[in-house]
Formats: C-alpha cells, structure tokens, sequence
C-alpha cells in the first residue's frame, strides 16, 4: 500500500540513475545504478542499454512493487497486490492528483506492456507477470491498482 496526498512518486527512473552515476563517481562502492538496473529489469523486463525506453517511470513505484514481490514471493504467496491510496483533501491540489495520475497510468502501461491504455483511477489491473529475475526468483502474479478518497468539504 503507498498512500499519497499529492505529492509525486519521488523521482524519475532516469533522474535516480543520474543522481546515482554521480555518487559512484565519488564513492566507487555505491550500488545506486546496479540496484536501479535491478529493478527495471526485474519490475519492466529492460536491459541496462533499454533503460531510456523507461526513464520516465517514477522510481518510487518500481521500488514499492519489488517490495511487494519480495514479501509475497517470501510469504509464497500466488499473487502481490500494490494498491495506491489517493487522499483528496481541501489542502491538496487537482493540478498535483493528475500528475500523479499519469505517472502511474504510465507505469501501469509500462507494466502490461502497453496492454492496459486506459485511465487506471480506480480498481485492480492484472495479473502480471514480471520477470523477476535478477532480484526475485519466482515472482507471483502481479496486481495494481488505486483507490482515491475524497476528504473535501
């Protein structure tokens, strides 16, 4: 579960990479870039040479998924179920909820290989398949999805 207010899912894949190739330039033991390449790869199926096909994508929502892999995965679960809880409130703002919107709209789209095209604003998709593989040995079927409540007066 990740619940949001309004505010974004951290940085873009392409974003986290570049703040991590630079770390390693000053510390050569940083695993920054390996473990961003980990989870695309795991999470999206891309190489390290595909990664600008996906660098939009916000980290945040790579790393929440593999988590939710891994503890299925470690439960031996059959299925994972990340769920986005959106909160509208009289404090936050419309322009930042469909910012939001589209970044997971494209990570669902990423995610199902540009078989899921529509608006995702609420309810389950899937199930997906995710390689898995570096990070996750036998991945469980993967469910996404978003709930959103509106706390407006």
């Amino acid at each position: 579960m990740e619940a949001k207010a309004d505010e974004t899912f951290g940085a873009t894949l392409e974003g986290t990479l570049s703040a991590a190739r630079r770390r390693l330039d000053s510390y050569p033991g940083s695993k920054g870039v390996v473990r961003a390449e980990q989870l695309a790869r795991a999470i999206l199926g891309v190489t390290a040479d595909q990664l600008d096909s996906v660098g939009t994508v916000r980290y945040q929502l790579l790393t929440v998924t593999a988590a939710a892999l891994a503890e299925a995965e470690r439960r031996a679960a059959e299925r994972a179920v990340v769920v986005v809880h959106e909160f509208v409130t009289d404090r936050t703002a419309d322009d930042r909820h469909r910012a939001n919107a589209e970044d997971f709209n494209r990570f669902v789209r990423l995610l199902s290989g540009e078989a899921v095209t529509t608006d995702t604003r609420t309810g389950l998709t899937g199930p997906y398949i995710v390689p898995g593989d570096p990070l996750i040995e036998s991945p469980p079927r993967l469910y996404v999805g978003k709930v959103s409540r509106n706390l407006r007066s």
